[in-house]
């Protein structure tokens, strides 16, 4: 991937400027829109916030086609239940969104998973948003990262539906070698976190 690419425009930066700039210069009756030093240092800034950076190739790593095996507790001290699954990470909107597809199944049922990660340049954070077809729900992750990239925490929240009580999630991404990672994700409920679930990727 080109990481020095030009960054493309977005509709919601250009519209933004383009459209201030209109009603400037129509009320100045010139018919030819210019752009004031301030609009332009504002337009150069959105464009360097629009590009992949340093953060965005530690997520590099995470393209390509895995296969996992899936450990998850459903409650503290119980007995895992044993599952795998097929998962596969594309880049989308040249490079600046990592695309994930998860395909799997979980006692029994098909398991369908759809998740989108990303570096928010402005607010300098990890973002991640989740789904899956056991649920109605999309999970929304903030986190950061290592120096170097191999290790990464998100952390998330969503309503338990049986309880109406908040349950916290804590989710920890760890490179083994260039080929193997594992995912940790812990849940808090109440004052107590336990470890929910363990990934173990294998890259195909």
């Amino acid at each position: 991937m080109n990481w020095k690419s030009p960054a493309r425009t977005t509709g919601f930066v250009f519209a933004l400027c383009l459209s201030t700039t209109a009603i400037a210069t129509a009320q100045e009756g010139t018919g030819e829109p210019e752009m004031s030093p301030e609009a332009q240092a504002e337009m150069a800034a959105w464009m360097e916030l629009a590009q992949p950076g340093e953060h965005h190739k530690h997520l590099q790593r995470y393209e390509g086609k895995w296969k996992t095996e899936i450990k998850m507790w459903m409650a503290p001290g119980s007995e895992p239940m044993l599952n795998e699954s097929t998962v596969e990470a594309e880049w989308i909107m040249d490079g600046r969104f990592l695309k994930w597809q998860h395909q799997g199944d979980f006692a029994g049922s098909p398991y369908m998973a759809l998740g989108y990660d990303g570096y928010n340049n402005g607010d300098g954070r990890y973002e991640t948003i989740y789904m899956d077809n056991f649920g109605t729900l999309m999970v929304f992750y903030t986190g950061e990262c290592s120096d170097d990239g191999k290790t990464r925490v998100t952390k998330g929240s969503f309503t338990n539906p049986m309880a109406g009580s908040t349950i916290e999630q804590r989710n920890v991404f760890s490179w083994i070698d260039d080929d193997h990672f594992k995912l940790e994700s812990f849940m808090k409920m109440g004052d107590e976190e336990y470890k929910q679930m363990e990934m173990l990727y294998e890259r195909q």
